[in-house]
């Protein structure tokens, strides 16, 4: 099986085990479509298959690659579950999770719990076993097992 078939077996799996939902963040006055795990119902993901956005913000093309576009949990813990979830049988099929740490909090935010900045954001992707690619004005999170060959195309300024 190629990688583009891989891709779309793993995206194909995520369509059929979760649902879209019109989400709301404070800082964002329309609502962004996301999709609710039914395994991990507190969270909400959107990824986008194929792509990623390299450190200049270019869309580049690439089947080895799922775009983790925004993770959020509106239940303490549940963003965690998702994303070891979701990088689970991307490794397995030898495929990367890519993303860009942005810390956006949803609308109804429980004033309890903690309200993260994109260092914080860093941090728990790096303990759940990212990389971090960075240059002057961008920041790239990268699960995959073979990270050289996906940074050596990034464009590093």
């Amino acid at each position: 099986m190629n990688d583009a078939d891989k891709l779309h077996q793993v995206e194909e799996a995520w369509i059929a085990n979760s649902d879209e939902e019109a989400f709301y963040f404070e800082a964002v006055p329309a609502p962004m479509k996301l999709r609710r795990s039914r395994r991990f119902p507190g969270a909400l993901s959107a990824l986008r298959f194929g792509s990623y956005q390299d450190l200049d913000d270019r869309w580049v093309e690439d089947p080895r690659v799922v775009w983790l576009s925004m993770i959020v949990s509106d239940r303490p813990g549940y963003a965690s579950g998702l994303l070891d979830a979701l990088t689970l049988p991307l490794r397995r099929q030898g495929l990367a999770l890519i993303g860009s740490p942005t810390a956006l909090r949803p609308r109804d935010w429980d004033g309890t719990r903690k309200t993260r900045n994109d260092v914080d954001l860093i941090g728990w992707y790096m303990r759940r076993g990212f990389k971090v690619v960075q240059n002057s004005h961008s920041t790239r999170v990268l699960s995959c097992d073979y990270p050289l060959k996906l940074v050596s195309e990034f464009k590093l300024a």
